[in-house]
């Protein structure tokens, strides 16, 4: 299948307007053999910051291009699966700080266990490269992002799902004031029409 969503967001971050963007989201979308798929997907994203910039170096507006592509394999009877993704990004900011290179992989699996219950663990590396040195802090700026995941999965009935979901996140920074980590864990209810 072949499928090319156009997605608009518009973000407030405490009540204040923070981000516009616009995207074209191309994929397709295949069987190169029983068992497996494969997307191919592209994204061109424009995001307009709707705060004004301290300086025109920090100015975040950017367009953005992006390609990647996703490789699944069926098992369990059709009932999980093992993922593989690999995408480059780049994205061309107004302001010299923001514009950079990005390459992200990572891995990711579901699998059933009985009828009702299904358990997901994933990794996703992100190493993104700046393209200038940073007028603030006079380096070239280099993110190296991991993200680890895990959830279990209970099915009420077949549209209802209870989920309790663990997510760490950690961002090493060649700019320390750039560095993070943070662990959430999220209960939920999901619900399918």
């Amino acid at each position: 299948s072949i499928n090319a969503p156009i997605q608009y967001s518009y973000t407030l971050v405490d009540g204040e307007k923070y981000l516009s963007s616009l995207a074209l989201l191309p994929s397709w979308l295949f069987s190169p053999r029983e068992g497996q798929q494969t997307a191919i997907s592209l994204r061109f994203q424009s995001k307009d910051f709707l705060q004004p910039a301290l300086t025109d170096s920090e100015n975040r507006d950017a367009t953005e291009f992006a390609g990647g592509v996703s490789w699944f394999w069926i098992i369990a009877e059709q009932k999980g699966y093992l993922n593989a993704k690999y995408e480059y990004n780049h994205e061309a900011a107004r302001g010299n700080n923001w514009s950079y290179a990005g390459h992200r992989a990572g891995v990711n699996a579901l699998y059933p266990v009985g009828d009702r219950w299904k358990f997901q663990a994933g990794i996703e590396a992100y190493q993104q490269s700046f393209d200038n040195v940073n007028t603030v802090f006079l380096e070239k700026r280099q993110d190296r992002t991991m993200t680890y995941n895990a959830e279990a999965r209970y099915d009420l009935s077949e549209t209802i799902d209870v989920l309790l979901q663990c997510v760490s996140i950690a961002t090493d920074s060649s700019v320390t004031v750039y560095e993070f980590s943070k662990y959430t864990i999220g209960i939920g209810v999901n619900a399918r029409f």
